[in-house]
C-alpha cells in the first residue's frame, strides 16, 4: 500500500509482484534472461499459507478467491457485480488441477512456474 490509503491497488500489486524482475540480464542491449521463477516466488509464498513448500487445494482456493475478488474492483474502489461463490470454487478447482501436473493434489513451485509460463506464452 504505497500511497497509504489502506487498499492495495492493482498497480501496487503488479509493482510488488514484478519488482524482482529488475534483475534481468542484458547483453548488447538485448534481453538475455528473464527469471520467471524469481518473479513468481513472492506470489507462490502468498499461496503457500502454511509455508510447507507446496500449495494445497485449500490454500489455493482461499488465495485464488481473494485475488479474484480483488481484481473485480474498479480503480475507484467500487465493486462490480458479485460472482457466484460456487463458480469461483469450480474455477479454482479447474485451475488447481491444470497446475498439478503430477496429480498428487499439491502444487510444487516448479509446477506453479510451469503453469504461469504456459499462460504467459499463450497470452501473446
Amino acid at each position: 500500500d504505497k500511497n497509504g490509503n489502506g487498499v492495495i491497488e492493482y498497480a501496487e500489486f503488479v509493482d510488488w509482484l514484478t519488482r524482482p524482475a529488475a534483475s534481468v540480464q542484458h547483453s548488447d542491449g538485448k534481453l538475455e534472461l528473464y527469471d520467471l521463477g524469481k518473479v513468481l516466488r513472492p506470489l507462490y509464498e502468498v499461496y503457500d499459507r502454511n509455508n510447507d513448500g507446496n500449495i494445497s487445494i485449500e490454500e489455493f482456493d482461499e488465495c485464488h478467491s481473494i485475488l479474484r475478488n480483488a481484481l473485480h474492483l474498479h480503480a475507484d474502489g467500487e465493486a462490480t457485480a458479485t460472482t457466484d461463490p460456487g463458480l469461483l470454487l469450480q474455477e479454482s478447482a479447474d485451475v488447481f488441477t491444470a497446475m498439478d501436473l503430477n496429480n498428487d493434489r499439491i502444487v510444487s513451485f516448479n509446477e506453479f512456474v510451469t503453469f504461469q509460463r504456459t499462460a504467459v506464452e499463450k497470452s501473446g
